[in-house]
């Protein structure tokens, strides 16, 4: 199982409705192998309402990719929290106003310091382990969620994708797996060069439906599609949501009352031989909903 940072609801949760369901599991490849999960995940509201959600995948070929996960998802949570506490910070007001510093420009700002705070935790580990930093390879995707706009950020492999309401164009891969050369080759928040890996993508309007997976939901949750590029005649893949396997998933998340009981069943459709079958890799979904309205399709 991923490791889940504490949930904390804001001061003022009664103006949303919002739920977070959440779950890893280890992938049949690792469980014939006998290898823990090397997936982790982790969600905490912060002061001023804004909604963090910490998704990270261990390299396969690390030998501590679990608790470089691990370190990487608190570390986030404790970066984009930092930023927001931090006395000069401007987020409480900004997350109201409009320019400058706009709910965009300071979420932007927060991605940024989440994933400062990771790579600085994962860091810190390998010292404190004397290991090298390559046992501790991981990546790294987050989602700063509000009523006013959404910033993601990310590195490596896994994919968020977003549901705008079926009248303000359904499904989008807001961010999908890293553009590689090579197949099976992504990047890590371990690179020295991390920094002109991240990708960060935001949506200036509420978003009622958020999923974020790792690379063992891939198959089953995405399509790549041949496009032209606009600067290139070149065909270029994309990544299209697969709604029929999205779809239910929002949907079930729609049915939840009991979230406890709902993280339970969505571990068990992880572990399930329908989703084992699309990859031996570990499997992290977090799905959150931020209305009630079911999903067509």
């Amino acid at each position: 199982m991923g490791q889940e940072a504490q949930p904390q609801e804001p001061a003022d949760s009664r103006r949303w409705s919002p739920l977070v369901l959440s779950a890893s599991v280890a992938g049949p490849g690792h469980l014939r192998s006998r290898i823990p999960c090397q997936d982790a995940h982790g969600w905490q509201w912060l002061a001023d309402g804004t909604l963090v959600l910490a998704l990270a995948d261990g390299a396969g070929s690390a030998r501590h990719a679990d608790a470089g996960a691990r370190a990487a998802v608190a570390g986030a949570v404790t970066g984009a929290r930092y930023f927001t506490d931090a006395p000069d910070s401007r987020s409480h007001a900004a997350l109201t106003l409009e320019g400058e510093y706009g709910v965009l420009a300071v979420l932007d700002q927060r991605a940024r310091a989440a994933f400062q705070g990771a790579r600085a935790a994962v860091v810190e580990l390998a010292e404190a382990q004397g290991v090298p930093l390559r046992d501790l390879a991981t990546t790294l995707l987050i989602c700063l969620w509000t009523e006013a706009g959404l910033v993601v950020g990310h590195i490596g492999d896994g994919a968020a994708v977003v549901w705008l309401g079926d009248a303000d164009g359904g499904w989008q891969t807001l961010s999908g797996p890293s553009p590689s050369e090579y197949v099976n080759e992504t990047t890590f928040l371990i690179e020295e060069d991390w920094g002109a890996s991240l990708r960060i993508k935001s949506l200036p309007a509420w978003v009622p439906g958020v999923v974020l997976m790792s690379d063992g939901c891939q198959r089953a949750a995405l399509r790549r599609r041949l496009t032209p590029a606009p600067d290139n005649p070149a065909a270029a893949w994309e990544w299209e949501p697969h709604i029929p396997c999205l779809g239910p998933i929002l949907n079930f998340a729609h049915a939840v009352r009991d979230p406890e009981q709902g993280n339970e069943e969505l571990q068990a459709l992880l572990a399930s031989e329908k989703l084992a079958g699309h990859s031996d890799d570990d499997k992290t979904l977090m799905v959150l909903r931020a209305d009630r309205w079911r999903v067509r399709g």
